[in-house]
């Protein structure tokens, strides 16, 4: 669930107001079928607030607590792998996720690169996925985000590209589905053709000390392209590529830590 401010309130106000225990239970409920071998009556909080919001961080992982305790009263609290509940905030913009611990299913994250899922989940969010979007994802990896498309947010179509031929057989194998087209290409083949108004760029741009970072004049020239011929940008970069990337095209910019390092979350407004 996700909040923005408005009418005078900001953010963390507005999302204390959605973090109800029937919406808590039936987001969980909806995702344990997908995961093998939890612990179910095990959970974890972890809230986080960035700048001066009026609701602190302590209060708002209270309000998270009380929500997921009415919701499982026989579930107890737990920091080993369990059913994770996290919220990430600031005055402007709200996020609380579900996260199930991404090494217990057949989901392939332990891939090197990929994406973990409750990631995913957040990316599709804020690009404000629904049954009419088409997602395409230009750097696909292992199709985690893809994959999360069509079974969380029942996309209506997906497309993926990958260089990477061990990651590609992964998605191949995943999204084995009438509804995605995989592409073992470049993200430069693209067409934009493929593009209308109902289509969402999201992807997680390649960086760390793993993989070779993307060239940032052609992303900036790709994203232009892809924008113009209708699409809406939502993107995780690194924290350096995500500046220069978030002022040459105008995207707002939130600066997160993935897996240790920083990185930033790119997207357009609604």
């Amino acid at each position: 669930m996700s909040s923005g401010s408005r009418r005078g309130e900001d953010a963390t106000q507005r999302i204390v107001k959605l973090v109800r225990p029937d919406v808590v239970k039936r987001a969980i409920l909806d995702l344990l079928p997908y995961v093998e071998g939890t612990r179910s009556r095990r959970y974890s909080v972890m809230c986080e607030t960035l700048g001066r919001t009026t609701v602190r961080r302590q209060e708002l992982a209270q309000y998270v607590e009380r929500a997921v305790q009415s919701a499982f009263q026989g579930w107890r609290r737990s920091s080993e792998r369990a059913v994770r509940i996290f919220c990430k905030a600031d005055p402007e913009y709200a996020f609380v996720g579900v996260q199930l611990q991404s090494n217990l299913g057949d989901d392939d994250s332990g891939h090197p690169g990929a994406i973990r899922r409750h990631l995913a989940c957040g990316l599709l969010q804020l690009a404000g996925i629904d049954a009419e979007s088409v997602v395409l994802d230009p750097f696909m990896g292992t199709g985690t985000i893809l994959d999360a498309a069509l079974r969380q947010y029942q996309a209506r179509a997906v497309g993926g590209f990958e260089v990477d031929s061990a990651a590609a057989e992964i998605a191949e194998h995943r999204l084995n589905s009438g509804k995605a087209s995989i592409f073992r290409q470049s993200f430069e083949s693209l067409n934009t053709a493929m593009i209308d108004s109902h289509t969402r760029i999201v992807t997680n741009a390649p960086f760390g000390a793993q993989f070779e970072r993307v060239d940032t004049k052609r992303l900036v020239r790709f994203f232009r392209e892809c924008r113009q011929a209708g699409a809406r940008i939502t993107v995780l970069a690194s924290r350096e590529q995500g500046a220069h990337l978030s002022s040459a095209l105008g995207l707002r910019r939130k600066n997160v830590i993935v897996m240790g390092q920083p990185a930033a979350i790119l997207y357009e407004t609604r």
